[in-house]
């Protein structure tokens, strides 16, 4: 009787040490980094001769390749971007992912779309209106990172500054510009390899920024 019991002791051993052997392994869950994100502008100033401005706010976009971020609100403070809500990295570190940002976020854009649409304000005589039809746009790749990834920001759309030579005895009061396509479309992974001119044709309305001198934002095209 007590080498049957040994017997089957030790084979209820080898039982037990057989099923933790087959138990799947776990892992502790990876890492996830915090994003991370800062701006600049490629060789050019704001349109309105400046750099951003503190509380300028912008949205982001992470595909990887497929969406993972979408319209996240960033805002603006001494070259870092910053958010309300603490967006993370996916945990593969090696997966790259193309980052696109645009500038001035809009609560239009609702849901993920691949083709996006950005209105020029038709009056642009005052700065919110002149600022708010300053599209820019960015694009960039990185992996999920510990450090800053800078979001390299270019001008979309053209300027155009109107010097007029006032031979009158009034002053000017306004000036228009028309017949100017006033849309931009542009895909949302690849925005500024995709910009165009769309809609129809209109009036824009010049911001006075000198004593003789307007200027306004209009999309690239050829005007008459």
């Amino acid at each position: 009787m007590k080498i049957k019991t040994l017997i089957t002791l030790v084979f209820a051993g080898v039982l037990a040490m057989a099923c933790k052997k087959n138990e799947p392994v776990t892992h502790p869950e990876a890492e996830r980094l915090p994003i991370k994100l800062s701006a600049s502008l490629y060789q050019f100033t704001k349109a309105t001769d400046t750099s951003f401005e503190n509380g300028d706010e912008i949205a982001v976009n992470i595909f990887n390749p497929d969406c993972y971020l979408y319209k996240a609100q960033y805002t603006y403070n001494n070259g870092t971007l910053t958010s309300e809500t603490d967006h993370q990295w996916y945990e593969d570190t090696e997966v790259e992912a193309t980052i696109t940002a645009f500038y001035p976020y809009t609560e239009t854009m609702e849901g993920f779309t691949e083709n996006q649409s950005f209105m020029i304000e038709s009056d642009q005589s005052t700065k919110t209106g002149y600022c708010m039809s300053d599209l820019m746009l960015a694009t960039t790749k990185s992996k999920p990172t510990k450090e800053a990834v800078k979001l390299p920001f270019k001008h979309a759309l053209s300027k155009i500054v109107i010097t007029i030579d006032n031979q009158l005895n009034e002053a000017i009061e306004n000036v228009w510009f028309t017949d100017v396509l006033g849309n931009v479309s542009y895909k949302t992974a690849d925005p500024l390899a995709t910009l165009q001119a769309t809609g129809s044709k209109g009036t824009v309305k010049a911001y006075k920024s000198g004593e003789n001198t307007w200027q306004l934002i209009v999309a690239p095209q050829t005007a008459s």
